[in-house]
């Protein structure tokens, strides 16, 4: 069995389901309110990311504060870990995360201009510019990892704790002049730029990529190991499966640092008060 029968009813499935996810977004898109329409169609992103992502992954909007104080804006869909991480939600659903527990953002627009687009750059570079412990290969969990101290061991070193950044529009302007405005950018030393921009409506993807020119292949890039050029492709009736796809992908490389509750105990306490002792 060749390796593209081997996946066929895998991405067959995550087809169907993309497809009922376009029929969701159209129904969100009849409400006259802005706000309204914005936040179901938000929802119904959150949704169709939900469909493929393991538990252990929790979805949210909201703020991501560093250990120094620092914030991001407000985020319309943080990634953030479900399992071992400690999450703040507030009334009305919204999130407070530390930044040792979030994955990334992803910023939903249901039409993509320059503004919306200038917008979603700056909201995922107020996270991705947020300071956490350094991880690696080694750092299996958030809890556990593998150090061993004046001693060489063959393995991956390279930063592991980075975050994802994208950006999902339902509609938006012609994408070459989207591929310019990150080219450019790119070219002018400009860092925390997304991962990736896709448009449902139209069926297109731009995602950072790794060109060799001797070859001519193109791997995806990587937010952190550095990638050499933006590329827009026409992915079709499965842009929705092959971004989810690209999302879990960069997901895999994340390994979250521990969360700090010691320091964040040792800073509560410094109000509190000794009444007795015995």
């Amino acid at each position: 069995m060749n390796e593209q029968a081997k996946w066929a009813p895998l991405i067959a499935a995550m087809d169907s389901k993309a497809t009922q996810t376009m029929a969701n977004l159209t129904e969100a898109q009849v409400f006259n309110h802005n706000q309204s329409r914005g936040e179901c169609i938000e929802a119904v992103t959150k949704e169709a990311i939900r469909a493929w992502l393991p538990k252990r992954y929790g979805l949210g909007s909201g703020v991501v504060i560093g250990a120094d104080g620092t914030k991001s804006k407000a985020l319309d869909i943080i990634i953030y870990d479900d399992l071992f991480s400690i999450v703040m939600e507030a009334a009305g659903g919204k999130v407070l995360c530390p930044a040792e527990a979030v994955f990334g953002t992803i910023e939903v627009k249901t039409q993509l201009n320059t503004a919306d687009l200038d917008d979603s750059i700056e909201k995922g570079r107020s996270l991705t510019q947020i300071s956490r412990p350094q991880t690696d290969g080694f750092q299996f969990t958030p809890l556990f990892g593998l150090r061993i101290d004046n001693q060489t061991i063959g393995g991956d070193l390279r930063p592991r704790n980075h975050y994802l950044a994208g950006i999902v529009a339902v509609r938006a302007m012609n994408p070459t002049k989207v591929l310019n405005g990150l080219s450019e950018r790119r070219r002018n030393g400009e860092e925390h730029l997304p991962a990736f921009v896709t448009c449902l409506e139209d069926q297109w993807l731009i995602v950072k990529t790794t060109h060799n020119p001797e070859t001519g292949h193109r791997t995806t890039g990587d937010t952190e190991w550095g990638f050499n050029e933006f590329t827009l492709l026409e992915t079709g009736p499965r842009t929705i499966t092959v971004v989810n796809l690209l999302i879990q992908e960069k997901l895999m490389q994340i390994r979250l640092p521990e969360f700090q509750a010691g320091n964040v105990l040792t800073e509560a306490f410094r109000t509190t008060t000794v009444i007795g002792h015995a």
